[in-house]
């Protein structure tokens, strides 16, 4: 009877420290260093500073535009990939009158580069 009760409260204990036991070891420093590398370097406040600076010096008008949205790529997708640029953010400018087009896309890569599509 003793040795049942004391199987039974091993038992216990360890099916305790088994579900208390955190199964995901610590991240390594390198991988600490990986997640960290895909946070943008220029924060979403610079890159719509920027943004709107390169609108005016190219004398594009966006009087009859808002801010819709801003979207940051961390250069693991296909789409960043492929512009060899790294990183960037994209702001997106739409009409305020609801029409087809004339959306500017401004991307602002994290070294101030900065290009545009769109505005048709």
């Amino acid at each position: 009877m003793l040795s049942r009760l004391l199987l039974l409260l091993s038992l216990t204990v360890f099916t305790a420290h088994l579900f208390a036991a955190d199964p995901t070891p610590p991240p390594t420093p390198a991988a600490e260093s990986a997640l960290s590398d895909r946070a943008p370097t220029l924060s979403i406040t610079e890159a719509l500073e920027i943004a709107q600076q390169y609108m005016v010096e190219k004398k594009l008008d966006i009087s009859d535009h808002f801010v819709s949205g801003a979207r940051y790529f961390d250069g693991t997708s296909k789409v960043a990939a492929s512009t060899g640029k790294g990183p960037y953010w994209i702001i997106t400018y739409e009409r305020k009158e609801q029409v087809q087009g004339g959306q500017y896309f401004v991307h602002v890569y994290m070294n101030r580069e900065v290009g545009h599509v769109g505005g048709l």
